[in-house]
């Protein structure tokens, strides 16, 4: 992770859900609410450097070896750079932060599934403190990431009653009211805009759950697939191809057909129950009449007929 202030960490990155993750990623860091060894056990070793970009993947070698061309690193097998960098780190002769340190937040989530860096930074809520909550808010109203309405959205997923309630600092409720007295004087209307523009992040933060402000995060990574769906179907759901397949009829647990009869087999009632006996009816050829084989089983297993 290269080395950058809060202040001045900026992402180059091309979308706002891009920027926003590294932002999220930088502050955390920084913030030491995760640690470059969290990193590597998160991804695994191997898989970190498979994903590194070659130029990146050259200068984490390099530094591993402390010194070397990094150039010619670069064009190495991926897979004996992550095996080599992997002993080493076993070793003990380089540490986590020896290796992150040449990997920029950017490039993490460039190269790393999105869904995993959402877990590792809000995986465990013990590492959401106030001073990171209140950047990652910042970061997810500054790229409004909510939607084009993204005041509006925050609130309602939030809920108004946990923004403005009766643990509201004073000092916030007056601005609030100061500010709706000059919305009504200029016959404009106070909006949600307004609201936010009074209750920063680090208001809110201070005063407002962080469980409940956990909700916007969600819903943003609902939104983008970073919270990945439960695999297969809703409890109690069961699909045909679930089902096992019916069993293979027995030869023995139904008697042949008497001589001059054509089975006629009846439908038997859903409601009986398993432990009644089967019916089957068998039609006599040119008799009209019908005769009914009651089939069971004695204690021996052989089917007994009445």
């Amino acid at each position: 992770m290269e080395e950058q202030t809060n202040h001045a960490f900026v992402s180059t990155l091309e979308t706002p859900i891009q920027r926003a993750m590294s932002g999220w990623l930088h502050h955390a860091f920084t913030g030491k609410n995760i640690s470059s060894a969290d990193f590597i056990e998160h991804f695994g070793i191997i898989e970190v450097i498979k994903k590194l970009s070659p130029k990146v993947r050259g200068k984490v070698l390099v530094t591993c070896n402390g010194g070397g061309d990094s150039e010619r690193a670069s064009k190495m097998n991926a897979d004996i750079v992550a095996s080599t960098v992997a002993s080493m780190l076993e070793d003990k002769l380089v540490m986590p932060e020896d290796i992150c340190k040449e990997i920029s937040t950017d490039h993490m989530v460039e190269v790393l599934p999105s869904n995993g860096l959402y877990r590792l930074i809000f995986g465990k809520r013990e590492r959401m403190t106030r001073q990171l909550m209140t950047h990652v808010h910042k970061i997810l109203l500054g790229e409004h990431l909510l939607g084009d309405k993204t005041a509006s959205s925050y609130m309602r997923t939030i809920g108004d009653d946990k923004i403005i309630n009766e643990q509201t600092p004073p000092v916030l409720l007056a601005l609030c009211q100061m500010a709706m007295l000059e919305k009504n004087r200029a016959g404009t209307v106070f909006t949600d805009d307004d609201v936010l523009g009074i209750y920063t992040p680090r208001s809110l933060v201070e005063y407002v759950d962080l469980a409940d402000l956990f909700t916007a995060v969600e819903a943003v990574a609902k939104l983008n697939g970073w919270i990945e769906p439960k695999p297969g179907l809703p409890e109690g759901v069961v699909t045909p191809s679930d089902l096992p397949p019916p069993p293979a009829a027995s030869a023995e647990s139904t008697p042949p057909p008497l001589p001059g009869q054509k089975k006629k087999p009846k439908k038997r009632n859903s409601s009986n129950s398993d432990d009644e006996p089967e019916v089957t009816t068998t039609a006599v050829e040119g008799s009209g009449e019908e005769l009914t084989l009651d089939i069971d089983e004695e204690e021996d297993g052989t089917p007994a007929t009445t």
